[in-house]
């Protein structure tokens, strides 16, 4: 096994600022660190995956040298107190965030949100669970037509000229 002496230790200099899953500011939007390498003119290269909403998952490469990277240090968060009634907009936010998370691949039943708008009742879910049960499927249609069906616009006995 030999070792790679070309590339610098992530722990030196810049490379040291933006750790593997540290997320940073830059352009306005927040990213998440892949990797970090010092660059020879640049500064540090910084790839990063997009974490905001414009720019999920969306992959980039920022340098140091030009664009301004602010580290976001979890240590600095702040917490806000809710103070909406029974604490509706954590509610709200919580539910946003489940609804966001995708369902298993082998989930085969419909997706509820339980007590949401309406009362879960058998007659609103049948239509959907019929539609996606796949045993109502309408037949294919032939495409056997013929020349005279097929140019509507044409008579099929030759006019008189």
């Amino acid at each position: 096994m030999t070792a790679d002496l070309t590339t610098p230790p992530a722990t030196s200099g810049e490379d040291a600022l933006f750790p593997p899953g540290a997320q940073i500011l830059v352009r306005d939007e927040v990213w998440l660190v892949r990797n970090a390498t010092r660059t020879e003119h640049d500064g540090a290269r910084v790839e990063a995956v997009g974490a905001s909403d414009f720019v999920r998952d969306q992959e980039a490469v920022f340098f140091t040298g030009l664009d301004r990277i602010e580290l976001l240090d979890p240590r600095r968060t702040r917490l806000v107190r809710d103070d909406s009634p029974n604490f509706r907009r954590s509610r709200l936010f919580l539910e946003a965030v489940l609804r966001k998370t995708p369902l298993p691949q082998a989930e085969r039943g419909l997706a509820l949100a339980d007590s949401f708008l309406l009362d879960a009742l058998p007659y609103q879910q049948r239509p959907a669970q019929l539609a996606l049960s796949g045993r109502n499927l309408r037949p294919a249609c032939s495409s056997r037509t013929s020349s005279v069906s097929a140019r509507p616009w044409r008579s099929a006995s030759p006019s008189p000229s």
